[in-house]
């Protein structure tokens, strides 16, 4: 942190990650980083858990005063939201808001995720439900002064996830949903922003593509791709063009069911988690069933307990133990980094 300062002026830092507060370090590094800067600098926390933690964590970075903070509920519906096991109850959001106007916060930003698997017109009500409901705790604590955001991203099926084997959301039912939110978010006074499907689209491609996209990404290039995440640089028709030149179409990648036993480009690839868990996760996920987090219960025997990982070993060996097993025996493991060793 000090030579990216030092070497760039900037005086804004983001610890990001999927969760940033379920960092088990997070307090002693934000600690660190308030002990160096002071209020030199802005430390934001992009991606938090909706909890009352989450909000202290956010209070100990204020330094500068506390515009806004930001909680991912990702689903409408505590339905929704299970089946990607995010396990947090609408309670829990309007606890964590209640907390974050109570201590000063003005700004509530809310993310969530459009077209994700099993998604319904209900889940998106959810969404406006949860707005509505923030944005009255924030006016009983701040009266017109505070403000609630929403945003939504398209969801995207990713390699090495159970979602590997989901469908995209086509264009046409993801822009739906979006003018179904921002009219109904206007007339609660939520502020609303979305990201364009057709964007989503070269996302998906990319996410789940094969060896033949390659000729297509240097054909793009070619013809003038350039930092293509930046929205004023994405130009679809120059993709398109480049597809359709290497032979390939875009639905195939994006918009395709996949069959359960379907080899992928990816297969070969092992990430340490199994090919069979994640398919058995994607059909809890058809079913609306929820996965116990592994941290707080035996292993779940997703496959990373035949890594060298000790915290794994250790739940792997509990589980054995409830069984009335013997411990795995360690020899022969493969340490983490040796999955990707090129020798």
């Amino acid at each position: 942190a000090k030579a990216l300062v030092t070497s760039t002026g900037y005086d804004e830092l983001s610890l990001v990650s999927l969760s940033t507060t379920d960092h088990s370090r997070i307090v002693p590094i934000v600690d660190a980083l308030r002990g160096e800067f002071g209020d030199r600098l802005t430390i934001s926390l992009p991606s938090m858990r909706v909890d009352s933690f989450s909000v202290r964590v956010a209070e100990a970075v204020a330094t500068r005063g506390k515009h806004s903070i930001t909680f991912a509920p990702e689903a409408g519906t505590e339905r929704l939201r299970m089946t990607i096991n995010k396990i947090v109850t609408d309670d829990d959001l309007y606890m964590a808001a209640e907390n974050a106007f109570a201590q000063g916060w003005t700004n509530v930003k809310m993310y969530f995720m459009c077209g994700q698997p099993t998604e319904t017109h209900e889940d998106i009500e959810g969404i406006v439900t949860l707005a509505r409901k923030v944005r009255e705790i924030g006016r009983k604590h701040h009266g017109g002064r505070a403000r609630v955001r929403v945003s939504t991203s398209n969801f995207i099926p990713k390699a090495h996830t159970p979602f590997q084997w989901a469908a995209q959301a086509r264009p046409d039912v993801l822009h739906q949903r979006h003018m179904y939110l921002r009219d109904a978010l206007k007339k609660s006074g939520v502020a609303f922003t979305w990201e364009d499907p057709e964007h989503s689209l070269l996302e998906a491609v990319l996410s789940r593509g094969d060896r033949r996209l390659g000729s297509a990404i240097h054909r793009a290039w070619q013809d003038g791709a350039r930092f293509d995440a930046w929205h004023e640089h994405y130009n679809w028709p120059r993709w398109q063009r480049a597809l359709d030149d290497a032979g390939l179409d875009a639905e195939f990648y994006a918009y395709r069911p996949r069959e359960l036993r379907e080899t992928f480009p990816w297969s070969h690839i092992n990430i340490g988690v199994s090919e069979s868990y994640l398919r058995g996760e994607w059909m809890r996920t058809l079913k609306g069933q929820q996965t116990p987090d592994c941290h707080k219960q035996p292993c779940n025997v997703c496959g990373v307990q035949n890594m060298n990982a000790e915290d794994c070993l250790n739940r792997f060996d509990l589980r054995l133990a409830q069984q009335g097993k013997p411990p795995q025996d360690r020899t022969g493991l493969i340490r983490p980094i040796e999955m990707f060793s090129l020798s």
